[in-house]
């Protein structure tokens, strides 16, 4: 009986199964005998993977398949866990006015503008808390924030 191959250590800054957001980065896309491929929720940008969406961590080997090298394929994805109704319907459309959205501000092009990807949808209740799940966007959206745009007591911090 040949002998079982040794457990391979996936290239990962989180854990499998653990939850994480969009802009985590994930890991390093090839790295000694393995190579991460993005799967669903995830992107890859100079080398590093990224996790695009709000959700658990997962990967599977992509196939049988091994090259002449030795190095085996991964395919690491993020499985949402959005919630189905009129809330996904609205991720699923774009960000829309009054909406309280979570960003990333990506770019500063002056003092008073920035760029922001929109990832994803804080829901209020009627009474007016937000104490609802966080809703994700499948894919970012970007926009410009002006800073004659924030309100006064917002839980935006500007420095």
């Amino acid at each position: 009986m040949p002998p079982s191959p040794a457990p391979v250590t996936l290239p990962l800054r989180h854990k499998i199964g653990s939850k994480v957001t969009p802009g985590d980065r994930l890991g390093i896309a090839s790295r000694g005998k393995v190579r991460l491929l993005a799967g669903g929720g995830c992107y890859l940008r100079q080398g590093q993977l990224y996790a695009s969406q709000l959700g658990t961590l997962g990967a599977h080997r992509h196939g049988d398949s091994t090259t002449d090298e030795g190095v085996v394929s991964w395919i690491v994805n993020v499985n949402s866990e959005r919630g189905a109704g009129l809330m996904a319907m609205a991720v699923s459309a774009g960000p829309q006015i009054g909406m309280v959205v979570i960003g990333r501000v990506t770019r500063v092009n002056r003092p008073s503008h920035a760029l922001v990807d929109m990832v994803a949808i804080v829901p209020e209740a009627k009474d007016g808390s937000t104490d609802q799940a966080i809703v994700p966007f499948p894919e970012p959206f970007s926009g410009t924030l002006r800073q004659n745009e924030i309100r006064p007591k917002s839980s935006l911090e500007v420095e």
